[in-house]
């Protein structure tokens, strides 16, 4: 087994995964419209690096498309890499292999469509791995949101032939790391449908983020008051 070896939580670069094209959510974005649908995502993005910052981990941008510009929405002083490959676990692969090229010893990849996740959640996923060769956060819809290896416990073939989005997802990637020590969060709903943001304001999952970018945008769609109508 090779672990991490590290109690520094600052030893693990977090990796953002985002995605600046303009259909991203599309099953949101068929009853929110896209303007709104890409303002609501953007405000997905800077709850989880506002997440990060409160805790003060050294993170990244993992950008896709690979050329375009996201200066006019994202004001912060944050590392960009382009996303490589033409399908989506293709480019979470290529993440890992390009951080580790660059130098870094222990990464973790955590998609942009979980804005609620609590700092306590993603530390808890920091620390794990010292005693692991990989951390998974499971999604409740059988995927997963989240993934870490160091260096040395990494494998490509962890991503091969995955249906990226499907149910399958996670439990496919963990048969491939057999033998391997697997640091289980616990499962962390994901936002993609419309169904999705009305459980995320319903259950209160994240009592702090009641004053998120996020629920100020949902503000101003009907999903609150249906919402608090129990809808």
């Amino acid at each position: 087994m090779t672990e991490i070896g590290t109690t520094d939580y600052r030893g693990v670069q977090v990796i953002l995964l985002v995605n600046n094209s303009d259909d991203t959510k599309h099953r949101i974005a068929e009853e929110l419209g896209k303007d709104l649908t890409i303002r609501l995502y953007r405000a997905f993005v800077h709850d989880i690096l506002d997440t990060l910052d409160s805790s003060d981990l050294r993170y990244a941008i993992s950008l896709y498309p690979e050329n375009s510009d996201v200066s006019e929405w994202l004001d912060r002083n944050v590392d960009i890499y382009a996303q490589r490959g033409d399908t989506p676990i293709e480019r979470v692969k290529n993440t890992f292999v390009d951080a580790f090229s660059r130098g870094e010893k222990n990464v973790m990849v955590l998609v942009s469509d979980i804005p609620d996740i609590p700092a306590e959640e993603v530390m808890e996923a920091i620390y794990s791995f010292k005693d692991s060769d990989v951390v998974i956060g499971p999604s409740v819809d059988g995927g997963y949101n989240l993934i870490g290896f160091s260096e040395e416990s990494f494998r490509e073939s962890a991503f091969d032939n995955i249906s990226w989005g499907t149910d399958m997802a996670f439990a496919d990637t963990a048969e491939k790391l057999g033998g391997m020590k697997i640091y289980l969060l616990s499962p962390w709903p994901d936002i993609d449908t419309i169904a999705n943001l009305r459980s995320l304001l319903r259950d209160k999952r994240n009592p702090k983020f009641q004053s998120s970018h996020t629920m100020k945008i949902l503000s101003e769609t009907n999903l609150v008051s249906k919402s608090s109508c129990g809808v």
